[in-house]
């Protein structure tokens, strides 16, 4: 406990000597709760925007090759059309 001031020198009003150090210990345990929470609750959010970046991605690269093929296959599409229907 070096640096460390026992906490019985800190009492609670209304608290006798246990109770001062159970309720310190409960008030740790559920901020310790409550930050894990946040801390999940903030990956979770980072997931859906590595997740929304990979989709906008793809979207881009569709666009793209369609732009860049989409002539072709349109021809090819055209000649097969005018194919049947003599």
């Amino acid at each position: 406990m070096s640096g460390q001031l026992p906490l019985s020198n800190y009492p609670i009003p209304g608290a006798k000597g246990g109770e001062t150090i159970q309720m310190l210990s409960d008030l740790y345990i559920r901020l310790r709760e409550f930050m894990a929470r946040k801390v999940q609750k903030d990956e979770e959010g980072q997931g859906m925007v590595e997740y929304a970046l990979i989709l906008v991605l793809i979207a881009i690269v569709v666009i793209v090759i369609l732009q860049v093929v989409g002539k072709q296959v349109n021809n090819v599409f055209s000649n097969i059309s005018n194919g049947l229907a003599q």
